[in-house]
C-alpha cells in the first residue's frame, strides 16, 4: 500500500495541499482533477519521493518512503512525468528498456527477461515496427506511446502518471485507458494518474481525488465524489450534466 498521512505540500506562496490522507492499494485506479496549478504534478512528486512535502507522512507497504533507496524504489514505483529534463539519442528500443534499470542483475547488458518485457511493452503501444527507429524521430504521440512502454517495462506495482494521455489521438486515448484499467483490474497494479476530461475518470478510475482551492481535497468512490456540485466548485465554473454513471459527462455551461 503507499499511504499518505496529514499531508501538506506547498509552492513558494501558495498551499497546495492539507492535511491529505490517502490510502492506495493494489488493483485500484485513481484519478486526479484539478485546475491548473493546483498541485496535481507536486502530489505525484511527493508520493513518488521526487518532492519534499512540507508536513505529514508517505509511506509504502509500511515504510517511510525516504527510507527506500532510489533503486528499491524504482523496482516497486515508477513515475510518468509531463516533461522530460534531457533528449535520448539511441533507438526506440533501447529507450523502452531503459524501464529494467532498477531490476538490472548485470554488467554486461540486459537479461532475457529484460528484452522479453521490452517487446511485449512495445506490442502493446503498437511500437514494434518503430523499435529500431530513433527516438528523436518520433511524432508527439509517438514518444508518449514510447513513454508509457518505458514505464510498462519497469512492472512497477505502482504507477503514477501525470496526464497520460497528452499528444495522444483519440484511439491511442482509448488503448491507453484499457491497458491502465487492466492492469489495475487483472494485474493488481495500483495506478494514480492526472487527468483533464471527467469522463474518462468517470469510465475507468475507482477512486477519485478533487484537489481544490487553499489546499482543501475531496476523495472517495467515483460516482460519489463526480458530482456537478464537486466539480463546479472545482472549476469554479457552471457545469452541465449529461449521462449517469460510467457514462456521466458535464460540459461547461454557455449559459
Amino acid at each position: 500500500m503507499l499511504s499518505c498521512e496529514n499531508l501538506h505540500l506547498r509552492y513558494p506562496g501558495k498551499l497546495l495541499c492539507s492535511d491529505l490522507s490517502l490510502e492506495i492499494m493494489p488493483g485500484k485506479c485513481w484519478g486526479i482533477l484539478g485546475q491548473n496549478g493546483s498541485g496535481k504534478t507536486t502530489l505525484l512528486q511527493a508520493l513518488s519521493g521526487l518532492h519534499e512535502p512540507s508536513g505529514g507522512r508517505i509511506a509504502l507497504d509500511g515504510r517511510l518512503l525516504g527510507s527506500y533507496t532510489r533503486r528499491q524504489l524504482g523496482q516497486t514505483l515508477s513515475v510518468l512525468l509531463q516533461e522530460e529534463d534531457s533528449w535520448f539519442w539511441g533507438s526506440v528500443l533501447e529507450y523502452v528498456l531503459l524501464g529494467r534499470h532498477p531490476h538490472v542483475a548485470s554488467l554486461f547488458g540486459w537479461s532475457a527477461k529484460d528484452e522479453e518485457l521490452a517487446w511485449q511493452a512495445l506490442q502493446k503501444m503498437e511500437l514494434t515496427e518503430l523499435a529500431q527507429r530513433q527516438m528523436n524521430s518520433l511524432s508527439g504521440g509517438e514518444r508518449q506511446r514510447a513513454r508509457l512502454a518505458q514505464l510498462l517495462t519497469q512492472d512497477a506495482v505502482y504507477l503514477l502518471l501525470d496526464e497520460p494521455l497528452q499528444h495522444l489521438d483519440l484511439r491511442h486515448q482509448l488503448q491507453t485507458m484499457n491497458l491502465l484499467r487492466d492492469l489495475a483490474a487483472k494485474q493488481g497494479k495500483a495506478v494514480l494518474m492526472v487527468l483533464h476530461d471527467m469522463l474518462w475518470v468517470a469510465r475507468y478510475c475507482d477512486q477519485v481525488l478533487l484537489l481544490r482551492d487553499q489546499g482543501h481535497t475531496v476523495n472517495g468512490a467515483a460516482a460519489a465524489v463526480l458530482t456537478r456540485e464537486n466539480l463546479e466548485a472545482l472549476y469554479q465554473c457552471g457545469l452541465r450534466e449529461y449521462g449517469a454513471g460510467h457514462d456521466a459527462h458535464f460540459i461547461p455551461s454557455a449559459d
